[in-house]
Formats: C-alpha cells, structure tokens, sequence
C-alpha cells in the first residue's frame, strides 16, 4: 500500500471560524485560503477534545489577523474537496507571487443590494424588517467532523426597508432565532443566485443576527408583497453525483453531492 500524500497550500488565510464542538471525539474550526488572485480552498482544524486550541490553529489566526502570507503543510485532502489538518501540519511564512484580496462588509440597501453586492466571497450588511418568515426546514448535510449525513436547519424569508425587499435563506442558530415582524440588522451575508436564476442571500458561518434598536415600520411593501406572493420560498435540492465546487465559505456550498437551490 503507497503512503498517503500530504499537500501543502500557499496563500493567505482570509477567515478562520471560532472552535466548534463536534459530536464525537474532536471539536473543529474552519478557515479559508486564498491560494491564488481569485481562487480559495476551505481547511478544516481539528482538535481532539477536551482541547479547543492548538498551536496550529493560534498560528492561522495570527496570519489571517496580521495578512501574512503561509504554507500550510501536512493536508489531506477530503472527497468533496476540503483540506483536513493532522497532528503533523505546520503553518510556515511563504512568499506568494499574488496579493492578499481585501474582503469587506459592505452596509448597502435593499432596493440596490442585489445589482450592487459583491459577487465574489465579499459580504454585505442588510437591515430591515422581517416581514415574512416560511416554516423551518431540516435537510441532511454532509459533515466533515463526523463524516456522516447530519440534519441541518434552514428557513426563509423576506427582508424590506423602504428602498426594496430581498428574499434570505438562513440556517442554524439565526434560522431559530430570527423572529417575524422584527427590525433587524444581518452582517456578512452573501450574495447568490438559486437554479432559476433568482438572486437572495444567505448567511455564512461568519453572520450575525443583531435586532436593530430602530424600529423600520416605513418599508416598501409592494416589493416585500411581490416576494412574498411570487416567492414564498426557496427549496433546497441535493443531488448523488460528485462534482466539485468552489469554496466560499457558506452553509449552502461545500456538499458532497452537488446541490442547487429553486424558488418555489
């Protein structure tokens, strides 16, 4: 039997995600590398528990806050294309020949927001009101801790301010706690287009749900009521054929099986 290869990546670690608790013998942590102009791989940290830190992953947060360019040695790579660490991986200084690309967190309107975000691993800002909310649903997702089909939560929904209204789909923790006819503010949301051609946004590891402390009870209701009627959800499908994807570091990319979204 050949030994297995190890690969090493060069670039710059553009995020890398809080320690997670994983359901068995490891915790884990996520972070992306931008290994060309516009290319990124998605790497996974892995802790044996009780730990949730190592020195690996103290030394990709110290590139990702300082912009330095790494290698990052001693990966596997995974069936769906992401890149494990082992107890042998190292985080060295690397010359690149390419820039570290800026990411922002753009605040823009809802009336502009889908023909002026980002469409690249950028993240807006949006605040609105919620003025609708679909029920939650469940959806098995591939997972790269316990390397088994895990059930994960989506929903969703509309967001209006008075320039416009946007369809969101959000998942998790925000996908529970959001609340309907509430003023709220979504960070580092990401733009994306469904299997119809239909654009929303969708949350990413890095979002956060902050109510807002102003109420926005002024809101474009005819754009809010044309989603609401026309869209009343999205819908998740997932697909057994491989075939790999570009990382971008959202909950809706990254399986296994290919997936697309449709609006209903």
């Amino acid at each position: 039997m050949s030994a297995k290869r190890f690969k090493t990546l060069s670039g710059f670690l553009t995020n890398v995600s809080p320690v997670k608790e994983g359901k068995k013998q490891h915790n884990w942590a996520e972070g992306h590398i931008q290994t060309g102009g516009s290319t990124e791989e998605k790497v996974l940290f892995f802790f044996e528990k009780p730990k949730v830190s190592s020195s690996l992953y103290e030394n990709a947060l110290s590139a990702c806050n300082n912009k330095t360019a790494v290698a990052v040695s001693g990966l596997s790579e995974d069936e769906d294309g992401s890149f494990l660490t082992c107890r042998t991986s190292e985080i060295k200084p690397r010359q690149v020949t390419f820039d570290r690309r800026e990411m922002t967190d753009t605040k823009i309107d809802l009336g502009s927001a889908l023909t002026t975000a980002p469409s690249s691993d950028d993240t807006v800002t949006i605040s609105g009101r919620v003025v609708k909310l679909n029920p939650i649903t469940f959806i098995m997702k591939y997972d790269n801790v316990t390397h088994q089909k895990v059930k994960k939560t989506y929903r969703t929904g509309v967001v209006a301010d008075l320039t416009g209204a946007v369809m969101v789909m959000l998942w998790e923790d925000i996908a529970n706690d959001i609340r309907e006819d509430s003023s709220i503010t979504l960070c580092n949301m990401r733009s994306t287009i469904d299997g119809n051609g239909f654009s929303y946004f969708t949350t990413t590891f890095r979002s956060e749900l902050k109510n807002s402390l102003e109420s926005c009870d002024d809101y474009d209701e005819d754009a809010a009521e044309a989603l609401r009627v026309r869209r009343t959800g999205l819908r998740v499908r997932v697909c057994m054929a491989s075939c790999p994807q570009p990382v971008h570091g959202g909950y809706v990319l990254h399986w296994v099986a290919t997936q697309s979204v449709s609006a209903k």
